[in-house]
């Protein structure tokens, strides 16, 4: 009962947000945004711990003053991008939206898929992934499936699920998804994941993330190995006037006899790819996750080895 309850709130709360959105011209845009930074700075106290407690880890080098500043642009984009998904979700035009999307290296996507394949796009909560498949359906002029995991509340799941088909996504969830990804990229078509975010030992390898051991999933390098499926790296980024979307090269991976050493080598070469983005453009990754938080489910004896 107490957990209907909340998700009803949330579910009413999110849903007269979004109308409220919808009906306002696009003007108001800055001026929401100003709002919800100002009313986040009050009522997100638990947020703004994690994001210092996750900078401090990331770079202990930058001065208290330089690291508020940076936590400041932080919450300021992010606030922003919700807005402009909601602002899209309303139909507004995404060109009046976000600016101009430009996109970089469409070339190597075209590469790729003539190879009859399909292909792995991955990146990360960086910039505004949701925009990710909008740009690459209107170039492309076909769908991208994306896989999640669903949301705790179900309610809200609703909400996002018809978001990210209006934004050319069709979702595999990740329960289960492995047929599916198959049976996409052998249609050569093409899945789309973000591969940054925390999970327990047993679903991952042990990688260095900003100079700390963290675990990251082997979802992008599982693929590639056992199915020889290619994969891209892509970032969203906002330029000045325009948001510009930063297509890779297929990544380049001389396999060895020994598969385990693979796996873990392929995973760290996807996540450097990412910090290298992330130490470019500090303020476009989403540092409200708790990156470098043990996981349950991971083995007693590797917490206490470091602690």
């Amino acid at each position: 009962m107490k957990h209907n309850i909340r998700y009803r709130v949330e579910y009413f709360s999110l849903k007269m947000f979004i109308f409220f959105i919808k009906i306002s011209p696009l003007f108001l845009k800055k001026i929401f945004s100003l709002i919800a930074l100002g009313v986040f700075s009050i009522a997100g106290k638990r947020y703004n711990k994690l994001v210092d407690s996750n900078l401090r880890i990331a770079f202990p080098e930058i001065p208290d003053q330089e690291r508020h500043l940076l936590k400041k642009r932080i919450f300021k984009h992010f606030l922003s991008v919700f807005i402009d998904i909601i602002y899209l979700f309303g139909g507004k035009d995404p060109d009046k939206v976000v600016g101009e999307l430009k996109v970089e290296g469409f070339e190597n996507i075209q590469n790729v898929l003539k190879k009859g394949k399909g292909a792995i796009l991955f990146s990360a909560h960086f910039g505004n992934w949701e925009l990710i498949p909008f740009i690459l359906h209107r170039e492309l002029g076909f769908r991208i499936s994306s896989i999640a995991r669903k949301m705790d509340n179900p309610l809200t799941e609703e909400i996002v699920k018809k978001f990210r088909a209006f934004m050319g996504s069709d979702m595999i969830y990740k329960e289960g998804s492995l047929r599916k990804i198959i049976r996409v990229t052998e249609e050569n078509g093409l899945i789309y994941l973000l591969v940054d975010q925390n999970t327990i030992t047993r679903e991952g390898v042990p990688v260095n993330f900003f100079g700390k051991e963290v675990i990251a999933v082997t979802t992008v390098s599982q693929l590639y190995l056992k199915k020889g499926i290619p994969v891209i790296p892509l970032f969203v980024t906002y330029q000045k006037d325009s948001v510009l979307l930063k297509i890779g090269k297929e990544l380049d991976f001389k396999k060895g006899p020994d598969h385990e050493k693979n796996i873990k080598e392929l995973t760290q070469k996807c996540m450097s790819l990412i910090e290298n983005m992330i130490r470019e453009y500090p303020d476009h990754w989403f540092w409200f996750h708790a990156r470098w938080r043990k996981r349950e489910g991971q083995k007693k004896e590797e917490i206490n080895e470091n602690k």
